[in-house]
């Protein structure tokens, strides 16, 4: 959440035009050809399983999977000591968890997305959180 904030207070300063890289409609729709060729090269797909951090991927795909084929399911998994989008679920809107240390350091996102949860309540039918843990 720090490199954000930097990062918009430097935005502001110097007038640039910022990207976020998930919560941001035409990012989302980038994350949808990797629905669209999932669809196209494997027949018969009837559940794509997603790894979640700011919710731009998942959405992007279900959004473009869900438009081909309404009946196919899309599961979130997210790391159990970062569970963004599970909090977000549970108490009804995006909110922050705390930070940790994990492998999955694409995912590490402590809230998702205000864009992406709204939307994800649509179109995700399940997340699973998973351990780091072995044994």
């Amino acid at each position: 959440m720090r490199a954000l904030k930097n990062t918009l207070e430097v935005q502001k300063l110097q007038q640039l035009t910022f990207v976020h890289a998930f919560d941001d409609e035409d990012v989302i729709s980038g994350q949808g050809t990797i629905g669209l060729e999932l669809i196209e090269q494997i027949q018969g797909l009837y559940t794509i399983i997603v790894p979640v951090g700011g919710g731009g991927l998942i959405l992007g795909i279900a959004i473009a999977a869900k438009t081909l084929n309404l009946e196919i399911k899309i599961i979130g998994v997210e790391v159990e000591n970062v569970p963004s989008l599970t909090k977000a679920f549970q108490f009804g809107k995006s909110i922050e968890v705390e930070p940790s240390k994990t492998i999955a350091d694409g995912i590490n996102v402590q809230k998702i997305g205000l864009i992406t949860f709204e939307i994800c309540k649509q179109y995700v039918a399940e997340i699973v959180t998973v351990s780091e843990k072995r044994g």
